[in-house]
């Protein structure tokens, strides 16, 4: 074949974008909380202390009980994206003043330009096309029935739900560590700000703040939005607005406490934890032969699945473990970054004649 190339060789990359909030840190915190099946691998157990005490209101554990239910913690996020001053008695008037199509679209998950005539449909009560809107996200397992309940349910009692869980997180469990939380995040963007100088491409940046993730530019993508959390660490939280992709990521140890040079970086504890066991061990040497199924797995390794779920969140957390097509993969480039990071801690921050 015989080609003459004249095309623009510089891909049209994307911009970067920060942004930080007590409501992204509240809306963050309530999804990791509801996420049953993550929630004890999340690194800021201490921070959920009232939930797990049950030392909280009625009124927050029974809004709190609906989100799991119904995975409300996306409507949170969605509205949030869409609110310009993010204090509370803003997000309570403007979910207040939302007529109930626009609420419905706002609280929907974007997935590309040729369904957008289908969302405007379905979040004005069309049946057929809410049910196109929750067939077109079954890859991702509870948004058929959030769609399904956001797209049905009446107006007044959802605008309320959202409102009470925000609110009542907000005061019972955020405002006691409001300024300390502020500290971290702000601190936490300074940093990444401050090392954003020396990266050349975006996509090597973008991987390093979210401990790995390779994202390239993708079409009609023109912004990455990185929003930093501490209540859902140590987990990177991916999400599509129309072109934007939106990475909630956890802040580095350095972030929380910046005084102390012996604190090691959160991803090289996860790391060496997520390797400090013998069945885990195990899964990582056979998935190092190639990509293995839960199936194949739990055949090979005589363990029940249940069990398995347990060793894999917590090599997924590490980044150690990947999931494609119902399939585990090994994060080879991970096990080369546990040398390094180690030697980067050891020599990093800290002089002993201080």
């Amino acid at each position: 074949m015989n080609i003459l190339d004249y095309s623009n060789p510089f891909r049209e990359g994307y911009s970067i974008e920060f942004k930080h909030s007590l409501l992204w840190e509240a809306a963050l915190g309530i999804a990791a909380i509801t996420h049953k099946k993550i929630n004890h691998s999340l690194t800021e157990q201490d921070f959920f202390a009232p939930i797990n005490q049950d030392i909280i209101s009625s009124q927050l554990k029974t809004e709190l009980d609906t989100v799991h239910t119904r995975n409300t913690w996306k409507a949170l996020l969605q509205l949030l994206h869409h609110l310009d001053n993010h204090s509370l008695d803003s997000f309570q008037s403007f979910v207040h003043s939302l007529e109930e199509a626009e609420l419905r679209k706002k609280c929907l998950p974007y997935l590309n330009q040729e369904l957008e005539e289908t969302v405007n449909k379905a979040a004005k009560g069309d049946s057929g096309a809410i049910k196109s809107i929750a067939s077109a996200n079954k890859h991702i397992s509870f948004m058929p029935d959030y769609i399904m309940y956001l797209c049905t349910t009446e107006i007044d009692p959802l605008k309320k739900h959202l409102i009470s869980v925000m609110t009542a997180w907000f005061e019972e469990i955020l405002k006691p560590k409001q300024h300390s939380l502020e500290d971290m995040l702000n601190r936490d963007i300074k940093s990444k700000r401050a090392k954003q100088r020396t990266y050349s491409h975006m996509d090597e940046f973008v991987a390093y703040v979210t401990d790995g993730i390779d994202y390239s530019p993708e079409p009609y993508v023109t912004k990455v939005v990185l929003i930093p959390h501490f209540s859902y660490r140590p987990w990177t939280i991916v999400a599509d607005l129309k072109g934007i992709k939106v990475f909630y990521y956890p802040i580095a140890n350095a972030s929380i406490a910046p005084d102390d040079p012996l604190i090691p970086d959160k991803k090289l504890a996860l790391l060496y934890k997520a390797l400090g066991d013998e069945a885990r061990l195990k899964m990582v040497k056979l998935l190092f032969s190639g990509d293995k199924s839960l199936q194949e797995l739990a055949s090979l390794l005589d363990m029940p699945k249940s069990t398995l779920h347990h060793h894999l969140t917590q090599l997924r957390s590490a980044r150690l473990v990947l999931t494609t097509k119902s399939k585990y993969s090994l994060n080879k480039t991970k096990l080369i970054d546990i040398n390094r990071g180690l030697t980067d801690y050891l020599k990093e921050g800290w002089n002993e004649n201080e």
